[in-house]
């Protein structure tokens, strides 16, 4: 009987060694610096709330909160703020976390922005450099009749987030505000999410419908 031989003339690899290196590369996770992550795990200790559960269920350890420069993956930052909304009973944590943190914790986007001449070329360098605090979302700035910040995710599904969204909203917001020294209100704040009943703490602050 003739023995087959495998063709390699066709450039494919087996399915053998391309699994291989598929477990060799995984697929990466888009991440991010964790600021809404630590600011929430702060809030939650200062409740004297446990904390190792709540990040457990979301793929974290308290060591990746403690240790500053290490980056947590997007999507458990996002389960992470709304467990840690239910456990605080605080369904606008995101928006007062964003509210009151320093902005100075952005890092090189918030300084690259505050060095700009301009509000125009502040929202072009938060636009350029967004990727880098935090991969999952993608900030585009456009004139459409209006000035527009528009936000979405990449990477990472939008189903059952509110507290992450509102998060970077409200920040977005006070960066606006805190760069030109004046109470900027935006004409309309869209989310893919609905808050029912009387106008929130995050329109009441927006000064927007």
């Amino acid at each position: 009987m003739r023995k087959t031989i495998p063709n390699r003339s066709s450039g494919i690899p087996p399915k053998s060694a391309w699994l291989a290196s598929n477990k060799r590369h995984p697929v990466s996770q888009p991440d991010a610096l964790g600021v809404a992550t630590r600011l929430a795990a702060r809030r939650l200790r200062q409740a004297g709330i446990s904390l190792a559960p709540l990040l457990r269920s979301a793929g974290l350890s308290v060591g990746q909160i403690d240790k500053q420069d290490s980056r947590i993956g997007v999507a458990s930052q996002i389960k992470f703020l709304e467990l840690a909304a239910e456990a605080l009973k605080d369904q606008l944590l995101g928006f007062r976390l964003a509210r009151d943190g320093d902005l100075r914790l952005l890092g090189l986007l918030y300084y690259a922005a505050a060095s700009s001449e301009t509000l125009g070329d502040a929202l072009a360098r938060a636009q350029r450099y967004s990727s880098i605090i935090n991969s999952g979302i993608a900030l585009r700035c456009f004139r459409s009749g209006n000035f527009t910040i528009a936000l979405r995710y990449a990477g990472v599904s939008r189903h059952f987030d509110r507290q992450h969204m509102e998060f970077l909203v409200t920040t977005l917001i006070r960066v606006c505000r805190v760069l030109t020294d004046r109470r900027l209100v935006p004409t309309t704040v869209r989310f893919v999410h609905r808050r029912l009943g009387k106008p929130s703490e995050i329109e009441n602050s927006s000064g927007a419908r």
